[in-house]
């Protein structure tokens, strides 16, 4: 970077940015991180690794850790000064960690080399025992020469590195120094000066620890450098990738009228030395000004009240809102103000640059860098001694409150700098609800009501405090239980049974559930329609649904019967009563139960004879009667044989047959005859409770003698 000789005096002195300029009302606040000193601290950034350790690069040629809740910083790396010249825009300039640190213990750091003034791109590692120390020991550590070039001049050295998206390491080197860029290295594609550079630190080529991808824009058989990402840069003193869109931007320091911010894209040439931001800085050369050849900055500034050197930052992705989403942070070295620029916005329009830099924040410090947290939150560094955590200046605590289903109240203090305007507290939501402190100067308090949440399911709302956004949490009320009743029909009278699917309370979301028909002693398809799997849903504010099944009718006697509908896998509710039964009662008279009489020859002997038992219908059910063999005229025992039993019918069957045992003899005799009585029948009536038995006689009269 372009450092003047007034700001060597404020380095060698240690002197601060002179007189912050007065700002009523700043958009970001600074915490100190730091009590102990430093030595021109030149960076800030973390490893990646999970372990929320912050590393800040001393110029000299230092490394120091930072653990989380510490306030001191301990060495990582010192590269001894053997190695080092460090002074003006000289020193240990950059440092980046592999994107697989936390396994391969990778980091790389950008220097100049003692005496000869060169840049060096090399890698260390650190210690697999103590992940806070280089290895084998901060002083002591193993160095990876990967890149050595040559710097013409002191000044204009770069010292940007960061790995982007793609897992290759990028490089940005100044032009060599000199003003104006006297051998014109920015636009020469045989010399690394004036570049963005991109390498694969992880393929190497052959004896080189590294290999070049083989889409940059030089690469292989085309003429220039195989390492060249993009050129025509003056001196990209800070560069970052945007970790949400990848977008890689980077601050190039102006020659004395303009800074800018660029939108590095592979084989962009950026201008210098021809442009300086859109500024025709040198006519003549080989490409005109404004050739089509260069691509604009995306954002410029004009020197003025002191501005002088850009130091390129970060976008803002962090979650503590310390500012918008998409804020491209940015400063100026020599005044050390710190400016914002919705990223969005970029590239602005050739005709708004130069642009009026957004004011986030006057500060004393002379700004060397930015730098990011794990967390996406960004820190400023002060070259005198600084590292500062940007925090929103007006700020509210907590900033997020959770209450149960049965809401209550809440109170969100408000802390603002004096000078900035009155601020508001807006509620975003009906249910949230500010009873005092809607409006304020200065240091108050907000007080608000959560109202209880009629529904299951939780839910977040907003208030808006002081242009900051409050988030409420609430828990949903308990689950609306969900249950199926009974139900009762008459076969021959209901076609259908219509069950009851309700919901104990109504939700203000749609409630489902699954059912579907069960076999209880009812058979599907033979006494009632099934239903397969089905979902049953209630619109909001709904509590009941039905079920329809159809019945079938038959002309059987038959039990009453019963099938089911079973409940499950419900949404936004929780089952209670899962199986409701549906009774189907039989409404068909019972069948009626007949014998006939029946008459047969005596023979001789014991012969068996039938009668037949009949039902009036076939029945569903088994149907049984008892029966008594009786004497009528003929004797039990001698001409037949008396008894007692039950006749059984099947279901479905009507007739049965009775045997009843005879026996015949040689005597002419009348007729006689025996009685079957028929009673305690179950599940039938009994039509013809007796019958009779005739046993005619077929002996033959007996012959009369003559006496001679």
């Amino acid at each position: 970077m372009r450092i003047r000789a007034s700001v060597f005096l404020a380095l060698t002195w240690g002197l601060g940015a002179a007189g912050a300029r007065a700002q009523s009302c700043p958009a970001i606040d600074l915490q100190s991180m730091v009590d102990a000193s430093l030595t021109n601290p030149i960076f800030v950034t973390h490893a990646g690794d999970g372990t929320e350790r912050l590393f800040i690069v001393e110029q000299p040629g230092a490394v120091k850790v930072l653990q989380p809740g510490s306030t001191t910083p301990t060495l990582f790396l010192r590269i001894p000064n053997t190695r080092v010249l460090s002074g003006g825009e000289r020193g240990l300039l950059g440092l980046a960690f592999h994107p697989n640190f936390a396994s391969n213990r990778r980091f790389f750091v950008y220097y100049t080399k003692q005496q000869s003034g060169d840049t060096v791109i090399a890698e260390y590692k650190a210690s697999e025992g103590n992940p806070n120390v280089a290895d084998p020991s901060p002083t002591a550590a193993t160095e990876t020469v990967l890149l050595t070039f040559a710097q013409p001049f002191s000044n204009h050295n770069g010292g940007s590195m960061a790995f982007g998206p793609d897992g290759y390491l990028y490089i940005a080197s100044g032009d060599g120094g000199g003003a104006n860029d006297p051998g014109n290295r920015a636009q020469n594609v045989n010399r690394l000066l004036g570049k963005i550079l991109r390498i694969d630190v992880d393929t190497p080529n052959g004896a080189v620890p590294y290999s070049s991808p083989p889409d940059n824009p030089y690469a292989g058989a085309t003429p220039g450098f195989d390492e060249i990402f993009a050129i025509g840069m003056r001196n990209p003193w800070r560069m970052s990738f945007d970790r949400l869109t990848g977008q890689l931007l980077a601050g190039d320091v102006g020659q004395g009228t303009r800074e800018e911010v660029s939108i590095i894209t592979l084989g962009g040439n950026y201008g210098w030395r021809v442009m300086e931001g859109t500024r025709c800085n040198i006519a003549g050369d080989a490409l005109p000004c404004n050739s089509p050849a260069f691509t604009q900055p995306a954002y410029e500034y004009s020197h003025g009240g002191g501005r002088c050197a850009v130091t390129g930052g970060y976008v803002y992705r962090g979650t503590a809102g310390t500012l918008p989403d998409g804020t491209y942070v940015l400063g100026d070295f020599c005044t050390g103000e710190i400016f914002g620029v919705d990223v969005s916005d970029l590239p602005l329009d050739p005709g708004d640059l130069p642009a009026t830099p957004n004011l986030l924040r006057d500060t004393p410090y002379l700004l060397s860098a930015f730098g990011e947290d794990e967390a996406g939150e960004q820190y400023a560094v002060g070259h005198t001694g600084q590292i500062l955590r940007l925090g929103a200046a007006v700020r509210t605590a907590p900033s997020t409150a959770a209450f149960d289903d049965a809401g209550g109240q809440g109170t969100v203090a408000v802390t603002s700098p004096g000078g900035c305007p009155a601020w508001t507290a807006v509620s975003n939501d009906p249910w949230i609800t500010i009873t005092a402190g809607e409006s304020g100067i200065g240091n108050g308090t907000v007080t608000y009501t959560v109202g209880a949440n009629p529904d299951v399911s939780p839910r977040t709302g907003t208030m808006t405090i002081a242009g900051r956004t409050f988030e409420v949490e609430q828990a949903g009320g308990p689950a609306p239980l969900i249950s199926v009743d009974d139900v009762i029909v008459t076969e021959g009278l209901d076609d259908t049974a219509s069950f009851t699917v309700s919901l104990s309370l109504a939700s203000l979301q749609t409630v489902s559930v699954q059912y579907e028909t069960l076999d209880g002693t009812a058979t599907a398809s033979a006494d009632f329609v099934p239903k397969a799997l089905t979902t049953l849903s209630f619109d909001p504010g709904e509590t009941s649904k039905p079920v329809i099944v159809d019945i079938h009718d038959d002309a059987l006697d038959e039990d009453d019967e019963t099938l089911f509908v079973l409940l499950s896998g419900a949404t936004h509710a929780a089952i209670d009563d899962a199986q409701g039964q549906g009774s189907i009662l039989d409404n068909d008279p019972e069948p009626s139960l007949s014998i006939a009489d029946a008459s047969f020859t005596e023979g001789f002997g014991v012969r068996r004879v039938s009668f037949m038992v009949t039902l009036s219908d076939a029945s569903g059910r088994p149907v049984s009667v008892d029966y008594v063999i009786g004497p009528g005229s003929a004797t039990p025992g001698t001409e037949f044989r008396a008894e007692t039993g039950t006749l059984a019918f099947p279901p479905g069957e009507t007739r049965q047959r009775l045997f009843v045992w005879t026996k015949g003899d040689r005597l002419d005799e009348a007729d006689e005859d025996f009685v079957i009585d028929l009673q305690g029948a179950i599940h039938a009536t009994i039509a013809t409770p007796q019958a009779t038995g005739t046993i005619v006689d077929d002996d033959p009269p007996p012959r009369t003698r003559t006496s001679p």
